[in-house]
């Protein structure tokens, strides 16, 4: 009888705890027929506008170590090979391309990893495969993967037609593109 106890304990504990988690994803990815779809999500950029702060990544210098720069530390060792810097692969993901009051909204994120502050470019295509407009969210890690917020074009000039919509994602550590998601304008 005890066991049995203990197994309902359990399992009444995963149901909240899944519970719990359902609730986040709903609240940080609201559906776009909700009326309050990107009210509170990180507002987007232009390719062209910079997209780091300098003040808010430098640490406090008069808080950092002092290290001689001339001479090495004592556990590493001195090569005349530079080293570079290498990225992993990964696959964003497009999940949503809709138009509506003559703006189309993308949604996507990047399966597999967790990080935030990656940059999230969304490259509207017109059917003759031209980017006809950018634009830049910042990536935030969701529960299991890393969210980028919607991408919002204005398309009320654009010609009707096939378009596509592809999602690229980069930061220090990983870089990819998706494939391409069409959506009919």
């Amino acid at each position: 009888m005890k066991f049995l106890k203990n197994n309902i304990v359990i399992i009444i504990a995963s149901i909240i705890v899944l519970g719990s988690v359902l609730t986040i994803i709903l609240l940080r990815n609201p559906s776009p027929s909700d009326g309050n779809g990107d009210q509170n999500l990180p507002t987007q950029t232009d390719e062209t506008q910079n997209q780091t702060d300098s003040t808010d990544t430098k640490p406090d210098e008069q808080s950092l170590p002092d290290v001689k720069k001339d001479e090495p530390a004592p556990d590493e060792q001195t090569t005349d090979q530079t080293t570079t810097s290498t990225t992993s692969t990964v696959t964003p993901q497009v999940t949503s391309a809709y138009e509506s009051g003559g703006k189309l909204t993308a949604r996507g994120f990047v399966p597999a990893i967790r990080e935030d502050g990656g940059s999230c470019t969304f490259k509207l295509i017109n059917p003759s495969g031209t980017v006809v407009s950018s634009k830049v969210t910042e990536g935030f890690a969701d529960v299991s993967t890393t969210v980028c917020p919607a991408g919002v074009f204005s398309v009320s000039s654009l010609s009707s037609g096939k378009y596509s919509v592809e999602l690229s994602y980069e930061s220090t550590l990983y870089a990819g593109v998706s494939s391409a998601y069409e959506v009919e304008l």
